[in-house]
């Protein structure tokens, strides 16, 4: 019994630690020189960069990542 305990515990961690990783995306963000109009700058794990003026929700926000980052 503890060794099928064992095995199920670990077979418990190794999915829990695959669905983090498969949901995460590695990102980042650098500080400007700050200017008159509040710039935002992301730099995406694939080297493309989103520069933009505006200001996003979050759930917007989130979802323009996840649009770059698809194509």
């Amino acid at each position: 019994m503890t060794t099928f305990d064992y095995y199920r515990q670990r077979s418990k961690r190794k999915a829990a630690a695959q669905r983090r990783a498969a949901g995460l995306v590695k990102v980042k963000i650098e500080a400007a020189p700050m200017q008159a109009q509040s710039v935002l700058t992301l730099t995406l794990a694939n080297g493309r960069r989103i520069e933009s003026a505006w200001s996003f929700s979050d759930a917007d926000f989130a979802r323009l990542i996840r649009i770059a980052e698809a194509v």
